[in-house]
């Protein structure tokens, strides 16, 4: 996580600061990262390309469009499935990928420096960041310059970056998102945007804080009013 204090989270601290509340330092923490992730754009770009994964000296990361159709054209081939399958996720990103061929897959294999049960549970790892089945381009889909063409068209960038710079995962979410907004035909931003969700936390956070400030005074209120009965 980013060590640097959020802009968002210093702009509601410092509201908060304004009406003598004083958070925690686990609310600080938490109103930081939510703001992070409503703000970074490195947050938003490890969240597209997934978390790396290391074995035997080489990183993994979860496949990326072009990953997957060098795997379905190639890979396939290999008689070391995992290993074709690691290749593909640790060069996804790669411009020369199109023209690896089994005999690259073979000669990376032995340079690593791990057991097959060990790729196996990292190739394992990666698969397990993309929960739910994804259901890749087959022959009878779209192929991977109509698919990235569909979303350059709908979400912007470029194709090259949503074929080798994003995962299967989060090209899949895209889509989703893409389509509910459609669906709605309403032009309201998507609820279930990761942006949106953190956003909305954020104000929930500080609506929580406020809460407890309150509760905390009318407490102290109540003792101190109880203490002069007393007397």
């Amino acid at each position: 996580m980013n060590g640097q204090l959020s802009d968002l989270a210093r702009a509601e601290l410092e509201t908060l600061a304004a009406e003598g509340i004083l958070p925690s330092w686990d609310d600080v923490a938490e109103l930081n990262a939510l703001g992070w992730q409503v703000e970074t754009p490195e947050t938003r770009r490890e969240l597209a390309r997934g978390s790396p994964v290391s074995v035997g000296g080489v990183t993994l990361r979860p496949l990326t469009l072009a990953g997957w159709a060098w795997f379905e054209r190639v890979g396939e081939q290999c008689r070391d499935q995992n290993a074709a399958l690691a290749y593909a996720m640790a060069h996804g990103s790669d411009a020369t990928l199109d023209d690896m061929t089994t005999a690259n897959v073979r000669e990376w294999r032995r340079k690593i420096r791990a057991t097959e049960r060990e790729l196996v549970l990292a190739v394992a790892e990666v698969i397990d960041q993309d929960r739910g089945p994804e259901l890749p381009p087959r022959k009878d889909s779209p192929g991977l310059a109509d698919l990235s063409a569909v979303i350059v068209a709908a979400v912007g960038g470029d194709p090259d970056t949503w074929e080798r710079q994003v995962r299967i995962g989060y090209v899949g979410e895209v889509m989703a998102a893409v389509a509910r907004s459609q669906g709605t035909g309403d032009g309201k931003p998507d609820p279930n945007d990761p942006r949106i969700q953190a956003q909305a936390a954020i104000i929930w956070a500080v609506k929580k804080i406020r809460q407890r400030h309150a509760e905390a005074d009318r407490n102290a209120a109540a003792g101190t009013g109880g203490g002069s009965n007393g007397g």
